[in-house]
This record gives structure tokens, sequence and C-alpha cells, in this order.
């Protein structure tokens, strides 16, 4: 087998391996997009997410945009942060914990205009950006 035969099957493979853990990722990507948004829809009432601040009583309503999330990975979850609107129009941010189970993934837990749990994980080096 000659040298240049060789490079070429490992070049071709190689690039095989990567396109596949490309589509791998994308289809990942795709999938938890799809459990957030579920996830919200499910949570809308008369089209708004509804909050209420346990220590003052107030509700607060939050409408859903059409942003791309930004997708972090922590140990076998993910973290998709997102931005809902306030009643007022302004940008709130939103983070979704989500799990596998299964063939499946769900939200367990969701920060609203709650940022530092998040920013607590990206301190200590526990969460990857994925996209």
């Amino acid at each position: 087998m000659s040298f240049r035969w060789t490079f070429t099957v490992a070049i071709l493979l190689s690039f095989g391996f990567s396109t596949a853990r490309a589509d791998q990722s994308v289809t990942l990507l795709a999938q938890l997009q799809t459990v957030m948004q579920r996830h919200i829809e499910g949570q809308l009432i008369d089209g708004a997410l509804r909050v209420r601040d346990l220590s003052s009583g107030d509700i607060s309503l939050y409408y859903p945009t059409e942003r791309h999330s930004m997708v972090m990975s922590i140990d076998e979850d993910y973290i998709l942060c997102t931005d809902l609107v306030s009643e007022s129009g302004e940008s709130v941010p939103v983070d979704f914990y989500v799990t596998s189970a299964g063939d499946d993934y769900f939200v367990y837990q969701t920060e609203i205009n709650n940022r530092r749990p998040l920013k607590a994980l990206v301190e200590k080096n526990l969460v990857e950006r994925l996209r």
C-alpha cells in the first residue's frame, strides 16, 4: 500500500467522522431548541408567561421573542439562554436547564431575570458554550 493511498484514506475517514460529529451537533442543537420552544409554549397563558414574585406577590407577564438561544453544556445537562420581553418591552434573560431521559429532553429548572446561578457556574468553569 502506498503512502499516498494511505494518506488519502486517512483524510477521507477523518472528514467522514468530523462530518458525522457536526451532523450530530446540529441535530442536538435542533432538539434542544425544540424542547425549549415547546416548554415555553406549554407555559403560556393568553400568550404570556406568568411569573409571581414570591416576596412581593406581584405578577409579571413575559412574552416570547424570535431570538435564537445560546446553548451551553454542564456535565450531561444543557443550559439554553434566551430572552423574553416584559410588559414594558424590556428584554429579560431566561435560562432553561435541560436534561435527557431516554431519547427525550426535559426542562427541569427555569431562571427568569436571574443570571446569578449561571454566572456562578461560568466562574467555576463548569459550563461549556456549544453555540
